[in-house]
């Protein structure tokens, strides 16, 4: 959940009757109880996804994510191909610290580089928000537009994507030559199987 403006912001602001707030996730759950989920001896439950992980030993290598990400891990988390996403290796490190320089995305589980969050809105005109990237500030409008075009990045117009270049997951391309987000929440996207992140160049290749 997100607040519907910077008055909600308070963590002291109550869930609706009945709910109670959930410690992992910035969302409001029943008071209900799950079921007792059963994990095998050498797994344990993670509550925020109510799933069973296996247990790892602490000298273990850990995994990273897929090479061209544009997220890291939580500290003694490990990517895990089948949910998609990152992984506590035991209870006691559910917290997961990110790295200096992230911060940490509660709703897909790693941490984002604060070079890629967005800014204040008021920067932009209305209906717009500020995309900050190491390279460049750019006011977006809400949901995204093809014709959008970002001198400040001194790239050649290209209205039609080229062949060999992606954009990262739920991104679009924009006629100044780059890829860009439609909105806040898709930053930190990754990019396709087999291709990286071009900071410099704000597409996948």
């Amino acid at each position: 959940c997100v607040p519907l403006s910077s008055e909600n912001t308070s963590p002291y602001i109550p869930c609706p009757n009945g709910y109670q707030k959930d410690p992992f996730r910035t969302i409001c759950i029943h008071n209900t109880p799950d079921p007792k989920i059963e994990c095998k001896p050498d797994e344990w439950v993670w509550p925020a996804k109510q799933i069973c992980i296996p247990l790892v030993k602490a000298w273990t290598r850990l995994t990273s994510p897929p090479d061209g990400s544009l997220f890291r891990c939580p500290k003694s988390w490990d990517w895990d191909d089948g949910l998609k996403h990152c992984k506590p290796r035991r209870y006691e490190v559910t917290a997961g610290e990110c790295d200096p320089g992230y911060i940490r995305d509660d709703f897909q589980f790693k941490c984002i580089s604060k070079s890629e969050l967005v800014s204040d809105r008021g920067t932009c005109d209305l209906h717009q928000w500020l995309w900050k990237t190491g390279t460049v500030s750019i006011c977006f409008p809400d949901g995204g537009s093809s014709s959008s075009v970002s001198l400040s990045l001194s790239l050649a117009l290209t209205p039609t994507k080229p062949n060999n270049i992606e954009c990262p997951k739920y991104w679009y391309w924009v006629s100044s030559g780059h890829c860009a987000p439609p909105w806040p929440k898709d930053l930190g996207s990754d990019c396709p199987t087999y291709y990286r992140w071009n900071r410099e160049r704000l597409y996948c290749d």
